[in-house]
C-alpha cells in the first residue's frame, strides 16, 4: 500500500508527455512477458522455475519411455533363459555332462539376431539421460561378469590338475551363485534408476533366492524330498544350475518386466 502511494505520486509529478512514455514502456514490458510465457519459440529466454520444470519433465518421460523399453528386454531375455535351461537341461541330463552349458552363450547372439529381425520392439530415440545410466549399469555387469568367469575358469581348471578331487571340492569357486547375485544386484539398481519399488524388490529377491539356493543345493533337496531316484542324483547335478537359473528368471526378469510393462 505504502509503495502503491509513492508510485502513484512520482506518477502524478510527471508531465503529460512523461506519462505517456511512461505507459508505453510498461505496455511494452506487460506484451514482452506475455509474449515469453505464451511463445512457442524455442530461442526465447525461459525463467529459472520453467526451464527446471522443462527438464524434470523430460526427465520423467525418458524414465517412462526407458521403462517400457527395459520391460520388453527383460521379458524376451527372461524367456529365452528358461527355454534355453530346458534345452541345456535335456541336453546335460541326457550326455550326463556339463558339455550343454554352452549353450548359454548363445543367448546375447540370438537376442541380437532378434532385434534384427524386428522381433523386438526398439524404438529409435534420442540417447537421454536414464537410457545411458542403464547401458552403463549393464555394461558394468558384463565386464565384471566376464573378468570373474575367466578368472574362475582358469582357477579352477588349474586347482583340478594340481590338487586332489578332496581339495577341489572344497575349495573350487562356485561360478554360478555369484553371476546370479551380480545380476540381482544390477536389476536392483536399474530399478532404483527407474524408480521401480517392484523392480528393486524382485531384483533383491531373485539375486539372494539364486545365490542361497545355489549355496544349500535346494534343488537336490526338493529333488530327493520328492523321491527322485537316488542312482540319478548324479545326473541331477548337471542340471542343477538349470533349474536355479529358471527360477531366478521367473523372479528377477520375467515379473519386474510385466510390471514395467504395464505402467
Amino acid at each position: 500500500m505504502h509503495r502503491d502511494s509513492r508510485t502513484w505520486c512520482v506518477f502524478s509529478a510527471l508531465s503529460a508527455g512523461e506519462r505517456r512514455r511512461y505507459k508505453r514502456v510498461i505496455n511494452n514490458k506487460k506484451e514482452m512477458i506475455k509474449i515469453m510465457e505464451t511463445t512457442n519459440d524455442r530461442t526465447a529466454p525461459l525463467s529459472a522455475e520453467r526451464s527446471i520444470e522443462i527438464i524434470c519433465k523430460n526427465i520423467e518421460q525418458s524414465r517412462k519411455d526407458a521403462s517400457k523399453s527395459m520391460g520388453d528386454s527383460l521379458l524376451v531375455i527372461g524367456l529365452l533363459k528358461i527355454g534355453m535351461a530346458v534345452v541345456v537341461g535335456i541336453i546335460n541330463y541326457a550326455t550326463f555332462s556339463y558339455v550343454g552349458h554352452f549353450l548359454w552363450l548363445t543367448i546375447p547372439l540370438i537376442f541380437w539376431g532378434m532385434q534384427r529381425m524386428g522381433w523386438i520392439n526398439t524404438q529409435k530415440s534420442p540417447t537421454s539421460i536414464i537410457d545411458g545410466m542403464i547401458r552403463k549399469t549393464w555394461i558394468t555387469f558384463a565386464q565384471i561378469v566376464t573378468a570373474f568367469f575367466i578368472f574362475s575358469i582358469i582357477f579352477n581348471n588349474v586347482l583340478l590338475r594340481y590338487e586332489d578331487v578332496e581339495v577341489y571340492s572344497r575349495v573350487h569357486i562356485h561360478i554360478l551363485p555369484v553371476i546370479l547375485l551380480l545380476m540381482g544386484m544390477a536389476i536392483t539398481m536399474i530399478g532404483h534408476i527407474l524408480k521401480s519399488r517392484w523392480m528393486i524388490a524382485l531384483g533383491i529377491i531373485g539375486g539372494v533366492n539364486g545365490f542361497v539356493s545355489d549355496a544349500v543345493q535346494l534343488s537336490v533337496i526338493v529333488f530327493t524330498t520328492i523321491g527322485f531316484p537316488i542312482e540319478d542324483i548324479g545326473r541331477l547335478y548337471t542340471i542343477r544350475p538349470c533349474i536355479e537359473i529358471a527360477l531366478f528368471s521367473l523372479i528377477g526378469l520375467i515379473l519386474p518386466s510385466i510390471i514395467l510393462k504395464r505402467k
